[in-house]
């Protein structure tokens, strides 16, 4: 698990020991690798539509997912963010949106648990930015699922599956 918060956290932890444990920030060097070593492989060794890539990720994923869509968001086509781990993460977020192409050409799906009450008002704050770069190029769609961060998982995969099958 140590992995997860190296590969897919955006900032280094300001907490020297779980830095030093963990190496917090890696998102860049994780994104770089995928895009340099799996991306190609699957495609070479795979039967795959490069014009409609989907990345699904839940909790900490869900924070690499947005990471991936402000910085790099020709990536994947559709992203599917289940409850984003971004509490503390919107003031970097929204520099990186500074930063990100005018356009994101992207199908974006995000949930979070109606029960994830502190969490979900950041994920809103994240919603909200994205509605607010008024992108034509960008379709989100966004989902209160019954429940908690861990229960809320279920659904988000069945209820985003469901709406990728319109892409």
């Amino acid at each position: 698990h140590v992995s997860r918060y190296r590969d897919y956290s955006m900032n280094e932890s300001t907490n020297a020991d779980h830095q030093a444990k963990y190496q917090f920030g890696q998102a860049s060097t994780h994104l770089g690798f995928i895009r340099s070593q799996v991306i190609p492989y699957v495609e070479d060794h795979f039967h795959t539509d490069t014009a409609s890539r989907t990345y699904f990720g839940y909790s900490l994923g869900g924070e690499f997912g947005a990471y991936i869509l402000l910085t790099q968001p020709d990536t994947f086509q559709n992203y599917i963010l289940g409850s984003p781990s971004i509490r503390g993460e919107v003031p970097t977020l929204e520099e990186y949106n500074k930063k990100a192409p005018t356009t994101l050409g992207a199908n974006v799906f995000i949930s979070y648990g109606s029960m994830e009450e502190e969490a979900g008002q950041e994920i809103e704050r994240f919603i909200k930015l994205l509605k607010d770069r008024d992108d034509e190029t960008l379709s989100i769609t966004s989902v209160v699922i019954e429940g908690t961060h861990q229960t809320a998982f279920p659904m988000t995969a069945v209820q985003s599956v469901q709406w990728l099958a319109n892409f």
